[in-house]
């Protein structure tokens, strides 16, 4: 399945030179048997193209540079970048793509600090991609009155909250990667996630989404986890009873401690113990 709109005032290989901004083409394709593409020295104009849904990973050439791509991502080619891509059917793909191209595009791709992106994970499913290149396409076959006006206004929206999202998701991650680290240090204090999220400046919610999309699990599995980690290194390396360990690491109740202990290493700190102490020692003597 193909399915494009183009601009018939404009040439894919010809710079927009005579307004702000402007569509060349647009279009979405479901990948059936195998497409590719390959322009040496790219386009005049910027490309975006966004992964809808893809199996497996899509082998991007931006430049001399190779980027592995995956559903929900975003790539951009700048004008003039070597563009290389090819789409197999074990790929799976549906991708969507729009062209454009102006005399004040690169300052707007500055301006919104997403002129130097290559590939982005959107995860946010407020931003509809697909849905306003299909409105876009639809504006470009229609080409009525106004059809410019809209058209425009739909990509600067579509830029601008890619913007946004890369803005935030970017700052948010270096907020999450300091409460991370702060847990690596302070493991075995109880700062509470509501805390957290106040020195990074988010609310609770927020907070709790950015941490999981970050370490892939909540605040609190991931500091039990460091815990349980270090509980590991005094069973083995020191003569500390197990419930003095417990109180070492955070754990107030030894009986929690001891079930969450086992739950992550299928062992009790005891067995633990047993098997490992008596493996360092047997190595110590060889």
């Amino acid at each position: 399945m193909y399915c494009a709109a183009y601009n018939t005032g404009r040439e894919l290989f010809t710079p927009v030179t005579d307004v702000p901004m402007d569509v060349i083409s647009t279009g979405y394709m479901s990948v059936e048997t195998k497409a590719s593409s390959f322009r040496p020295n790219g386009t005049p104009s910027y490309q975006l193209i966004y992964i809808k849904s893809c199996k497996n990973s899509i082998t991007y050439t931006i430049g001399n540079q190779e980027y592995s791509g995956q559903k929900d991502d975003i790539i951009i080619y700048r004008p003039y970048e070597m563009q290389k891509y090819y789409y197999t059917v074990k790929n799976e793909a549906l991708v969507y793509w729009i062209h454009f191209d102006g005399t004040e595009v690169e300052n707007l791709m500055k301006k919104l600090g997403i002129n130097d992106i290559r590939v982005l994970r959107l995860t946010d499913t407020t931003i509809s991609v697909s849905k306003t290149i299909k409105r876009i396409m639809n504006e470009l076959n229609a080409s009525h009155q106004f059809s410019h006006e809209i058209i425009i206004g739909e990509l600067y929206c579509l830029l601008a909250k890619i913007a946004q999202f890369n803005y935030f998701n970017n700052n948010n991650f270096s907020k999450i990667d300091e409460i991370m680290n702060e847990i690596k240090i302070n493991f075995s204090d109880n700062t509470s996630n509501q805390d957290y999220a106040y020195k990074c400046g988010l609310s609770l919610p927020h907070f709790l989404r950015c941490f999981k999309q970050a370490t892939g699990t909540s605040p609190l599995s991931y500091k039990l986890n460091i815990r349980i980690d270090h509980a590991k290194q005094l069973i083995t390396s020191t003569e500390l009873s197990i419930n003095q360990i417990s109180q070492v690491v955070g754990f107030n109740d030894p009986f929690y401690f001891s079930r969450y202990f086992k739950k992550l290493t299928s062992y009790s700190p005891k067995e633990y113990r047993e098997k490992f102490s008596k493996n360092i020692n047997d190595q110590i003597k060889i």
